[in-house]
């Protein structure tokens, strides 16, 4: 697998591909640390927004990998559904809503990268994802 790189005000990080659940152990780890006892009003604002921009990251990721996995586009999204609780453990409405996001984000590559960067919420994507299948 190739390896991913990310720049980050903090200096570049290098995240192989093959290992996800380093990725996940991190990204918790970091989550883990966020102290909220003595936080002011304002910097609760701006961990929301910091948490919601992480969000959307990680919804856009998601939507990346479940649109390269192979064949996957040939199978009906209920089936698809149905692969994602079985791999992931997720609920079957949130598994609909994953596949519906990853089809649309791939038909919409502006709205992808706008989850993918903090410029759209993970809700704005849902919702256009529910338009686009509708639409379609």
């Amino acid at each position: 697998m190739d390896e991913v790189r990310t720049q980050s005000a903090e200096g570049s990080v290098s995240v192989g591909t093959s290992c996800p659940d380093r990725v996940a152990s991190s990204v918790s780890g970091l989550l883990d640390g966020v102290g909220v006892g003595s936080l002011s009003a304002d910097e609760c604002a701006e961990w929301l927004r910091a948490l919601s921009v992480v969000e959307g990251s990680v919804a856009a990721a998601r939507s990346r990998v479940l649109g390269a996995v192979p064949g996957s586009r040939l199978k009906r999204a209920a089936v698809r559904s149905a692969e994602l609780v079985s791999a992931t453990g997720m609920s079957g409405v949130e598994a609909r809503r994953a596949v519906r996001l990853s089809d649309a984000l791939e038909a919409l590559p502006a709205a992808a990268e706008a989850l993918a960067d903090g410029r759209m919420s993970t809700g704005h994507a849902v919702a256009l994802a529910g338009g686009v299948s509708w639409l379609n």
